[in-house]
């Protein structure tokens, strides 16, 4: 599948139903560029999308989707951490797998579980041969639910940790390349 809702939603313009179509693999670049009304009904596709997805790549996209921005929708929280354990469950052989856990973690996290959050968090930082940048996304998630569950000093050490190991920002705007 492909999206499209970028191109198809402006501010506060409807999208009909039909002419969009939506998968979570480029949905997130999509919905960070909406507002909070699209924002939800992007959501509201992606749950459609990824209903019941066996698939451990699909699961995982889908999942990561869901856990993008803070929600008090319980079902969507609920159905982000149900796809991202069936990620890691029917992703065991892949060389995915780090980053099945990672979404499990962010999952985790979002639904408030932190001690589990740390818990998957933490196997993807103790993996072999992981993607750098899952390391830091890691560890700034596993950052986060130690401040939740109260250990800031913790907390805020592997943040800085976490802030030094980032590529810095450009230093011209208007040219990120320069």
């Amino acid at each position: 599948a492909s999206y499209r809702l970028a191109e198809k939603i402006g501010p506060g313009q409807e999208v009909p139903r039909a002419s969009t179509t939506l998968s979570p693999r480029g949905a997130k670049n999509a919905l960070a560029r909406c507002l909070d009304k699209e924002f939800a009904i992007a959501i509201e596709r992606v749950m459609q999308f990824g209903k019941g997805p066996k698939d451990p790549i699909a699961a995982a996209q889908t999942a990561e989707t869901l856990c993008l921005k803070p929600s008090d929708d319980e079902g969507r929280l609920k159905y982000a951490l149900q796809l991202a354990r069936t990620a890691v469950e029917e992703g065991q052989k892949s060389n995915d797998l780090p980053y099945f856990r990672m979404v499990l973690g962010m999952a985790e996290y979002r639904i408030g579980h932190y001690a589990a959050a740390e818990e998957a968090l933490l196997a993807v930082e103790n993996g072999h041969e992981i993607d750098p940048h899952l390391g830091v996304i890691s560890e700034f998630y596993r950052a986060m639910s130690l401040y939740r569950d109260g250990k800031q000093e913790a907390a805020r050490e592997l943040a800085t940790a976490a802030a030094k190991k980032m590529k810095p920002f450009p230093g011209n705007e208007n040219n990120p390349l320069a």
